[in-house]
């Protein structure tokens, strides 16, 4: 029974289900549970299983980082990968019906994600190979000169890719060597099996042109047999591959006929290439990579006639269905819940989802109906009473219509300090379902505030054309959405106007940072992992694309619009309390970038304090890597907001 307000301390308690796989028999369901282990300061994931006819949850592996499941074809064994020793992760099988697991790698990089063949007889994955000479002596190695020849050299997370290149594995179960399938200088990934085994479908993306988002993908066919490598899909597009049709005729891909932004979409292409591929839903609204994760399945039916798929559509996640020669989809899975990953099995689908009450559980859905698999929400978090989101549609100020929630109490009365929450991106969304993510809101929201979400122009799922309506007036064209959306909340007599402050993390920080010189009405501003300057930002791994997004073409030609587009710009005009939160190793959003916020704000004597993250890189304060980072980031914004609206906060263990 929900007695108490959320508290940053339950971040602790939060139990994640995640990669749900279906055993070939449709009878259990293997996945994987996430939780924060405040001792060691990790986050510790293990393997689970669960009967689909509603039995007690069985942890199989003790981690600490143990991931990605998948069962043999026969059932009898389950592939999955770990570094418990604390090496690189490795992949090992484990035997279903008794008995220890097996290391299948020993590889000095570690492996990805194994997928076995149809067929059963060999598994598939890439793995990162350094194709640089060795050099015996650790100090030289160190030393050694890094020539760079194109853009796309860095990425966020990895570092310096050097001669760092993904490349396709195989190896035989029967306890054969490992194979190595490709070479080169491109990255190869996300293996698909072809049904006879004896194709791989892999992706390739190319980083030179325009770096390492949202760059040109191709997809390959490799003969297994051979290591031959057929293109499928032009060199100029940006396509992953899914799943192959049963008869092996066609792949199912997901993204654009062109690189850059664009929403993705299903398409269906013949597997043997030659041939233009052809969009399953050109008509239908929606964004077929839900929350742009490629993690997310989409599959062909077991007769091949259609597709399942998730789709994000209004800051929801929804799995629907669709006759692979076209015609409109059906719902098999949503409502107001928003669905984070699923499986398909024949007829039943084991999926993740949350909604406004919980963050995330299992559940089953088949012919007997739906049924939740996991309760580990009630098991460790019974006494919170979370607060349910009040989903909203502003209108902004040239009428434009934009979607959003609110976060309040039902027991506050009158204006209350407000939160404007920013989310990143810009080219992302705030979902009304429960999240391990930003709870912040939830402890600021249980304390009596309301905070406000906007998803203002520029995010996704909302159609292709308002994702790309930023474009060329980065901070322009959606401030008038989110301050539009404060002034319908303060008329409205929810928000006090002396005590509104700001927040947003990666684009949601640059945006408040851009905010606090368009108004001095925020009481106070706390941005994390941020950008002030767009000019120097065009040499990260967000590559050279992000000119045309923010103004509208190459850094040659628009030098002056990116310039008049950066927070740094305008700064004089700052006057709000501003705190900045900043990781040592982000390659996406620098050091440097935080680093002159704060010291322009420190010149003109502004009140401001910076917060330096060591050690991690961009997404480090939204969780997944070590939980002291998002507590005390969360923390600290929650103080920031509290000491300048006049309140002080009950849990704060941050110094200041």
């Amino acid at each position: 029974m929900p007695t108490r307000p959320f508290q940053l301390d339950d971040l602790y308690a939060i139990h994640i289900p995640s990669d749900p796989q279906l055993s070939p028999d449709g009878r259990s369901v293997a996945f994987v549970v996430s939780v924060a282990d405040a001792e060691k300061d990790h986050t510790r994931s293990t393997i689970w299983l669960v009967t689909t006819d509603g039995g007690e949850p069985k942890q199989l592996t003790s981690g600490p980082a143990d991931s990605a499941p998948r069962f043999s074809p026969d059932g009898r064994h389950l592939l999955y990968l770990s570094s418990s020793d604390g090496g690189p992760a490795q992949l090992w099988s484990l035997p279903l019906d008794g008995g220890e697991a097996t290391r299948l790698t020993d590889l000095p990089l570690g492996a990805g994600l194994g997928v076995w063949s149809p067929d059963g007889t060999m598994i598939a994955w890439t793995t990162t190979v350094d194709g640089a000479e060795p050099v015996e002596d650790s100090v030289a190695a160190r030393r050694r000169p890094v020539v760079v020849d194109d853009i796309g050299y860095k990425i966020d997370g990895l570092g310096l890719r050097k001669e760092l290149r993904q490349q396709l594995f195989v190896l035989t179960v029967d306890g054969g060597q490992a194979r190595q399938l490709t070479d080169g200088d491109h990255d190869h990934t996300m293996p698909v099996w072809a049904p006879d085994s004896r194709g791989i479908a892999v992706s390739m993306p190319d980083y030179s042109v325009y770096g390492t988002v949202l760059c040109p993908q191709t997809i390959a066919v490799v003969d297994v047999e051979t290591g031959r490598l057929t293109p499928v899909t032009a060199a100029d597009a940006m396509f992953w591959a899914l799943d192959w049709s049963p008869d092996g005729e066609t792949l199912l891909m997901v993204g654009s006929d062109r690189a850059g932004l664009a929403e993705p979409r299903l398409w269906t292409v013949p597997a043997e290439g030659g041939q233009a591929p052809r969009q399953l839903l050109p008509d239908h609204p929606g964004n077929h990579l839900p929350n742009w994760d490629l993690t997310f399945p989409a599959r062909f039916t077991a007769d091949g006639t259609r597709v399942r798929f998730g789709e994000w559509y209004l800051a929801r996640t929804r799995v629907l269905e669709a006759p692979v020669t076209g015609g409109a989809p059906k719902e098999l899975l949503g409502g107001t819940r928003t669905v984070r990953t699923a499986a398909y099995g024949t007829e039943a689908i084991a999926f993740v989802a949350g909604d406004e009450g919980h963050i995330a559980e299992l559940y089953i859905s088949d012919g007997q109906g739906e049924r939740r698999l996991t309760r580990f929400q009630e098991s460790n978090l019974g006494e919170v009473d979370f607060v349910a989101p009040q989903v909203r549609v502003f209108e902004a100020p040239d009428g434009q219509r934009v979607h959003g929630y609110i976060l309040r109490k039902d027991d506050v009365e009158g204006p209350s300090p407000l939160l404007v929450d920013v989310h990143g991106g810009p080219y992302n969304a705030w979902t009304p379902a429960l999240s391990e993510h930003f709870l912040y809101q939830q402890a600021l929201a249980g304390q009596g505030w309301t905070v406000l979400c906007v998803d203002s122009r520029g995010s996704a799922s909302y159609g292709d054309a308002f994702m790309q309506a930023t474009n060329g007036e980065w901070h322009y064209a959606d401030e008038g959405d989110i301050l539009g959306a404060v002034d319908v909340v303060v008329a409205e007599g929810l928000a006090d106007p002396a005590r509104l402050v700001l927040s947003g993390f990666s684009y949601g920080g640059t945006m408040t940072a851009w905010l606090t010189t368009r108004t001095d009405r925020f009481a106070a501003a706390i941005a994390g992992v941020m950008i002030s300057d767009h000019v120097s930002w065009q040499g990260t791994d967000a590559g050279v694309l992000t000119s045309e997004w923010i103004a509208g073409g190459p850094l040659r030609e628009v030098y002056d619009r990116l310039t008049d587009r950066s927070p740094i710009a305008h700064v004089g005009k700052v006057t709000t309390p501003f705190m900045i939160l900043q990781n040592e190793e982000d390659l996406r959003c620098p050091m440097l970038q935080g680093e002159l916020w704060f010291q322009a704000l420190r010149a003109q004597g502004v009140r401001a304090r910076l917060v330096r993250y060591p050690e991690v890189t961009h997404f480090a304060l939204l969780g997944g890597g070590a939980p002291s980072y998002p507590r005390d980031a969360y923390q600290r914004l929650m103080d920031w907001a509290l000491e300048h609206t006049g309140a002080a906060s009950d849990s704060s263990d941050t110094e200041r």
